[in-house]
């Protein structure tokens, strides 16, 4: 079954070669460029910069959402933290969230057996949004309510 971002890509630029298609499809391709992904869009940050190579070699796994749900909200900074007390950026406890679009979250840190996506149950998907909300100032979401719910919770 050909993932939706190819039909996507299909659909407005045509086929994607067989060989090509499989590239992408090839679960050490995507890890690859999951890492590249991370490092080019954190080089800005300055504390993400200087640990975007040793961040992006950490565990990282695709967080997608369910068809029927709302999805994700996608924050104007770049990766959401986990908050835990007391842990710096690299503890190998703090995990890391990077929305990319409404039905996936890219995951550093993350404590998942052997699995690169996994399907995120309805309360976690809405932790990852309410910390995207809450370490953001602006946010986009695909459902106008999913944003209105969120902003009706008061910040912690």
């Amino acid at each position: 079954m050909t993932p939706a971002w190819i039909s996507d890509y299909e659909r407005k630029y045509g086929p994607v070669r067989p060989e090509a298609k499989g590239c992408c499809l090839d679960p050490k391709m995507i890890k690859w460029m999951a890492n590249n992904m991370f490092i080019e869009t954190t080089k800005d940050r300055d504390i993400y910069s200087k640990l975007a190579p040793e961040l992006a070699s950490r565990n990282i796994v695709a967080l997608v959402a369910d068809k029927k749900a709302e999805g994700f909200v996608i924050g104007d900074v770049g990766v959401i933290r986990f908050p835990k007390a007391g842990q710096y950026l690299l503890h190998p406890e703090t995990q890391l969230i990077y929305p990319i679009s409404w039905n996936i979250v890219l995951a550093w840190g993350f404590p998942w057996e052997g699995k690169d996506v996994i399907a995120i149950p309805h309360d976690k998907m809405r932790t990852v949004n309410e910390l995207t909300f809450n370490q953001s100032n602006i946010i986009a979401g695909r459902a106008k309510e999913l944003i209105e719910s969120l902003s009706r919770k008061p910040n912690k």
